[in-house]
């Protein structure tokens, strides 16, 4: 009879805890399965006996509401993507007695829900009593809410008496559109960076691959010093950097070229500037950079 060695040992381990992983997960969608059919709750309440529940059923139904409530909660979540709340404030000088109207805003992003964004308002004026002006906010400051308060949520104005016409129905969609697709852009950006082969170990930054004799103050005015004399090949990428609303991306190769792209609010790249150290335009790669900000790597060639 053969023995087993430690490696054929280690190898059936490791197959059996595959195997385990993969019941148990099988195990939790066929029950999530089961409590959300609208067929199961009916069918408890039809088969259960009469006078003394048993603790089987019971224990059925609390399953079944618990996966309802969560339904419903992740529904809400995936499809409206705004909740109102209220909230008081502690404060005892606080205007309006302290009442706040609290906004949670939610972002769902590759899969996920990011920690939501909160908009909190109150009512700070007694002769404008539904007139509302924001409190706080947790929005990055790249979403221009100001603006967007200005056209949805006017103030009252001291020239004019009569109560402003606001929407935060409006505001609330519109700053929820912006959170989004700010956010799927920076997405997009990270994307470029892994199709690029810039890992987390590489330093990326938007002073590398230039020309280190180059004078600082010219480079923060878009223009690098001609390089040396060598052949035009553009190597690997070494940097995509952006700005911090994610409008303009950059790409930097190891052979000189640089671009440019101003990218609209819906990720879709309206321009792009492409030059050489020498300062020389390259149109075909700037004609290439056009089109949505996903694959842009892929359509340069940039790929390792």
């Amino acid at each position: 009879m053969a023995t087993s060695t430690p490696q054929t040992l280690d190898a059936d381990l490791a197959n059996l805890h595959a195997q385990l992983a993969h019941l148990r997960h099988r195990r939790a969608n066929l029950s999530t399965a089961l409590l959300a059919h609208p067929n199961t709750s009916t069918l408890l309440n039809t088969n259960r006996p009469r006078g003394v529940q048993k603790p089987a059923h019971r224990s059925a139904a609390s399953l079944i509401s618990k996966q309802q409530k969560h339904t419903t909660h992740s529904l809400h979540r995936a499809l409206a993507g705004c909740t109102a709340y209220k909230v008081q404030d502690p404060d005892p000088h606080a205007v309006d007695s302290g009442r706040v109207l609290g906004v949670q805003i939610e972002v769902f992003i590759e899969g996920a829900f990011l920690p939501p964004y909160h908009i909190l308002l109150n009512r700070p004026y007694a002769t404008y009593p539904q007139t509302l002006k924001i409190h706080k906010h947790t929005l990055p400051p790249c979403i221009p809410l100001a603006q967007l308060a200005r056209k949805h949520l006017p103030q009252p104005n001291k020239n004019d008496g009569s109560e402003p016409v606001q929407d935060l129905q409006k505001l609330v969609r519109a700053v929820r559109w912006e959170a989004q697709s700010w956010h799927l852009r920076v997405a997009a950006v990270e994307r470029l960076r892994e199709e690029a082969g810039l890992g987390e170990d590489e330093e990326v930054g938007i002073m590398q691959g230039l020309d280190v004799d180059a004078n600082p103050s010219e480079m923060l005015n878009g223009y690098v010093a001609p390089a040396k004399a060598g052949p035009r090949r553009k190597g690997r990428i070494v940097t995509v950097d952006s700005d911090r609303a994610v409008t303009v991306v950059s790409i930097e190769w190891m052979g000189g070229l640089g671009v440019k792209m101003r990218v609209k609010k819906d990720g879709e790249v309206e321009k792009g500037v492409a030059r050489w150290r020498s300062g020389e335009r390259d149109e075909r790669t700037e004609r290439a950079v056009l089109g949505r900000i996903e694959g842009v790597v892929e359509r340069l060639g940039g790929r390792r």
